[in-house]
């Protein structure tokens, strides 16, 4: 099993534990639903935060800059595969992308709805 994504938040939160805003960190990082992707060909491991949609930008913008803070000041990677440091990249969000497809359709996103304006201009002669 792959916990790539489970070690680094428990890692990068072990080393946010000694800062001052630890607690705040620590209650926004509990709302995260976090997804782990691996790009083989660059060789970059990315770490998407998909927050409520009741988190604010600003609440988003003081996890990047903390997170920031708290890679740049440690002494170890905060990932790392045979003790070798690995690139990454984290993307923090609340927007909620509309799901097109499936069983869980947004309402009002289905390909129909989302693209009946469109081709009803098509009929329309133009003016």
């Amino acid at each position: 099993m792959v916990r790539i994504g489970e070690l680094w938040m428990e890692g990068i939160t072990a080393l946010a534990s000694d800062y001052e805003d630890f607690e705040t960190f620590k209650e926004l990082m509990t709302q995260a639903d976090l997804t782990y992707l691996h790009n083989t060909q660059d060789d970059v491991h990315a770490f998407i935060l998909q927050f409520p949609e009741t988190v604010q930008k600003e609440e988003l913008d003081f996890l990047s800059s903390f997170v920031r803070m708290v890679r740049e000041e440690a002494e170890v990677p905060t990932i790392s595969f045979q003790d070798r440091p690995q690139r990454c990249r984290l993307v923090f969000t609340s927007e909620q992308e509309p799901e097109l497809l499936g069983l869980n359709k947004t309402e009002g996103f289905s390909s129909g709805a989302l693209f009946k304006p469109i081709f009803d201009s098509w009929d329309k002669p133009r003016q």
